[in-house]
């Protein structure tokens, strides 16, 4: 859900900025 997209969106902003990692 639309709470879940926001959470791992945030989560991957936190982390490396390559997708591939």
């Amino acid at each position: 859900n639309k709470k879940e997209i926001d959470e791992i969106v945030a989560f991957l902003k936190a982390g490396p900025l390559d997708p591939n990692v």
